[in-house]
């Protein structure tokens, strides 16, 4: 018998973070069975007034782990960040009123313990005990008195397990859990068994966290920051009145490189890879050839050389994770590889840096270029980085280029010329810029966000830039729809942040990304409303949502407008949710933003669809694009928790 009593149906839940860093929590059976149902960003587990969402956003958000201490007698979960704790009824998955509150006012001895404002985890040792670990130290508190246990305050964690020390486990901890006679550990991407009767960890560990839970595997985690063990609970509860779920920012910044690889790296089925070495490890090591063609037909570098060279230039520009997707180095087949992108949600740029070897021939590489094109319309969260031919030498060419390729979206972006850099191989090659551009754009979003434009940002790995451009023909460029590498005396840049959009509204490539990040964010920050009663009690719920979600990014520097009402609005009632289409399950939010540089309120709409009566069991609800949105069947959202002991408020 573990923790609690076997009849409660305990179940795994783990608090992880993906290799992109995405962070949820998830829960998985005794069995390492993942509940597909339930694997949602912390923020829109759990229901509670604006302050507390608000609250686990910025916990989520801060890339800090999340100590977590679940009290089986009460059914209360802790959670701990920042000097501040929230207590959560885990049965109906909302966090308590008048939470968040300061540690040190609750558990001064925590405080006095010099505990007060940093926890990396929390190990629940039985119902009577618990330890809270800093770095190489532990405080026992004893869970009934509501007091820390004097004589042990502070110990190192190595006298506490004697023995974790020979494994790097002494210390720094993600996450700490029980289980009958045994524990696991985690830090980084690996976790420890450890024998308690025994006082070791176990022969053949550390061991990576994939290769031995499944369930976690399968949820994409590489890292536990938290994990307990509790009944199942709630699965997504009944809106409550007042209740606010916070929207997670949409990543940005993860691209998808579509080319060629060596070996037998032929199949258009995107691989995730997250840094350079890997890449390498999948391309094996592409050897160099030749030099660039000036004019259509003639000789070259082998395709899958510029492909690592993009690669390799997007991570040394401070790109983190990114797809690649093989295609075949003779008769590549791209409109496989972009038809296999349809199914990935977080590709944010899509990358053909090799397209003009492969097709020299204008007309076809035009076909390519708009297909890309189209695919990211469609998707309506992603760009095409498209890059100039690479004969194209003079500046009155490059003008002409939105005509000549006869491409006018704002989903697309498109950058001349072609630069010498420094190749994956330590050699220098003439290249297309894209893959560098890329890693630029996933830089700055980074450091600033996605309204920062990148213009004038120096680019990492070029080391020389054909020609001279004056400040006259930069502009007359910019003018053409066409963003330019420019060599400076301090080192080269990309000068222009435009689209090849005929609409004028979204000509700034920085006002395009802004606005498919803004209504992405939302269309799958609002997917549990789907499945709700639509009524006033949602529109309500919505608008605070969506509404959240925007001030904080009008905060952030995204919006213009001296208030909010000149940043956003948001219309989510009986204006533009009729009685018919409530009736028919449907929800629509219209929101007006007003990003830097537009000068306008720029429109967008999100409307999540509830699921056909027929389809609810096996499918759950589905929002705009076919988004999916499930509930747990109804005997499961009846459980009930009980208020805990006086200390654990």
């Amino acid at each position: 018998m573990g923790l609690m009593d076997e009849g409660a149906a305990p179940y795994w839940w783990a608090y992880v973070e993906d290799a992109d860093g995405a962070r949820n929590l998830v829960r998985f059976s005794e069995s390492d069975e993942l509940d597909e149902d339930f694997t949602r960003p912390l923020p829109t587990a759990f229901q509670g007034d604006a302050q507390a969402v608000r609250w686990l956003a910025r916990a989520e958000a801060s890339g800090r782990r999340l100590p977590a201490l679940y009290l089986p007698e009460s059914g209360k979960l802790l959670l701990l960040h920042g000097g501040q704790y929230v207590r959560c009824t885990l049965a109906t998955m909302t966090v308590d009123e008048g939470h968040p509150l300061p540690i040190g006012s609750t558990w001064p001895g925590l405080a006095a313990a010099g505990f007060a404002d940093t926890v990396d985890t929390v190990l629940q040792w039985d119902g009577a005990r618990a330890y809270f670990c800093k770095g190489t130290q532990c405080v026992e508190y004893d869970l009934a008195a509501d007091r820390v246990v004097e004589a042990a305050a502070p110990q190192s964690i190595a006298r506490l397990l004697g023995g974790p020390q020979q494994a790097g486990f002494d210390g720094d901890l993600d996450a700490a859990v029980r289980c009958d006679t045994e524990m696991y550990l985690f830090k980084g991407e690996h976790y420890a068994r450890y024998d308690i009767g025994v006082g070791r960890i176990d022969p053949g560990h550390p061991s990576r966290i994939a290769a031995h839970w499944k369930a976690l595997a399968q949820a994409g985690a590489v890292r536990v920051l938290s994990m307990w063990r509790a009944p199942r609970g709630a699965a997504l509860p009944s809106l409550v009145p007042g209740a606010v779920r916070a929207i997670t920012p949409v990543a940005t910044s993860t691209p998808a490189f579509l080319g060629p690889g060596p070996g037998t790296v032929r199949t258009a089925e995107p691989v995730l890879v997250r840094g350079w070495e890997e890449f390498a490890r999948l391309w094996e090591a592409p050897v160099p050839a030749g030099q660039l063609p000036r004019e259509p037909g003639g000789s070259g570098p082998r395709p899958h050389v510029v492909m690592a060279d993009a690669v390799h230039g997007y991570f040394g520009n401070g790109g983190g994770s990114c797809y690649v997707v093989p295609v075949a180095e003779e008769a590549p087949d791209y409109t496989e590889a972009v038809r296999s992108l349809e199914k990935l949600r977080d590709v944010a740029m899509v990358v053909t840096p090799a397209l003009w070897l492969h097709t020299p021939d204008l007309a076809a590489a035009r076909t390519v270029m708009q297909s890309v094109v189209t695919h990211c319309e469609r998707a309506e969260n992603r760009m095409a980085v498209l890059d100039a031919p690479p004969w194209t030498s003079t500046q009155a060419e490059a003008a002409g280029l939105r005509e000549t390729l006869d491409i006018k979206s704002a989903h697309g972006a498109l950058y001349y010329p072609w630069v010498m850099v420094s190749g994956h191989d330590g050699q220098e090659r003439r290249v297309p810029p894209s893959g560098h551009v890329a890693g630029l754009w996933a830089r700055v979003d980074t450091e600033h966000g996605v309204h920062r434009t990148h213009t004038n940002e120096p680019l990492s790995g070029v080391v020389d830039v054909p020609g001279v451009l004056s400040d006259a023909e930069v502009g007359a460029l910019n003018e053409a729809r066409v963003n330019c590498v420019r060599a400076t005396a301090a080192a080269p840049v990309v000068w222009g942040a435009r689209t090849l959009a005929s609409d004028a509204d979204y000509r700034r490539l920085n006002v395009r990304r802004v606005v498919s990040f803004l209504k992405e964010s939302v269309d799958r920050g609002t997917v549990w409303a789907a499945c709700e009663a639509k009524d006033e009690r949602l529109w309500s719920a919505v608008t605070e949502s969506v509404t959240c979600f925007l001030a904080d990014q009008w905060h952030r520097g995204a919006l213009a407008g001296r208030t909010a009402t000149e940043a956003f609005h948001v219309t989510c009632d009986a204006s533009n949710n009729t009685h018919a289409a409530a009736g028919s399950g449907q929800l629509r939010v219209d929101v007006g933003v007003a990003p830097v540089w537009a000068g306008v309120f720029l429109p967008f709409h999100v409307v999540q669809q509830a699921p056909a009566p027929t389809a609810l069991a096996s499918e759950g609800g589905r929002g705009e694009r076919g988004r999916i949105a499930r509930r747990l069947p109804a005997h499961l959202l009846g459980l009930k928790g009980l208020i805990g002991g006086r200390g654990w408020r």
